[in-house]
């Protein structure tokens, strides 16, 4: 019996994981559209306000079609268009936590970390705000301290962890660089 109820939530859980992702992917491509035919035609103000009004009228059920959601779909796609490593991770959670986000953060690699920690972790948005009003990215880099491999695993294992991970933050570092 438990087990079937586990894998009913479990799915349902994917289910709403992956229509956030296709939302996102969605709002990532509507952003891009928008800059790219504000580069190559002009497009001002008038045109997001006109397409916001067209959105909503062709599809009066669905919401997130303001000129405001608008504009932050070209805000976050302008954001992290250059950042690949970004792109997927990018789609694993809500748009709120976006917002958030974009809004809260202007720093490219602090926002790297808000985005992966709140989908490792699960944050809610309450939880995020409280991350970053209590300015975690930067006390995790003076603690150099971004995991819990010491307290989690092994004395073999953390130590193995702990390599990969500054591994993956030379690259990442890198990455940023270039």
């Amino acid at each position: 019996m438990n087990e079937i109820k586990n894998q009913v939530v479990n799915s349902r859980v994917q289910a709403v994981k992956a229509v956030n992702s296709e939302l996102i992917e969605l709002y990532w491509n509507i952003g891009k559209l928008i800059l790219e035919r504000q580069k190559e035609f002009g497009w001002g103000k008038s045109i997001v306000e006109r397409l916001s009004k067209d959105l909503q009228k062709e599809m009066p059920h669905n919401t997130g079609f303001s000129s405001r959601n608008l504009w932050d779909m070209r805000r976050l796609y302008e954001k992290y268009r250059n950042e690949s490593y970004l792109r997927q991770l990018v789609a694993d959670i809500p748009w709120g936590h976006h917002l958030l986000i974009l809004t809260k953060i202007s720093d490219t690699p602090e926002a790297y970390y808000y985005i992966k920690a709140s989908s490792e972790f699960g944050w809610s948005r309450n939880v995020l705000l409280n991350q970053i009003k209590s300015d975690a990215y930067h006390r995790a880099l003076s603690e150099n301290k971004l995991h819990n491999f010491q307290r989690a695993l092994p004395a073999y294992l953390a130590e193995q962890a702990e390599f990969c991970r500054k591994i993956e933050k030379c690259f990442l570092i890198m990455f940023l660089k270039n």
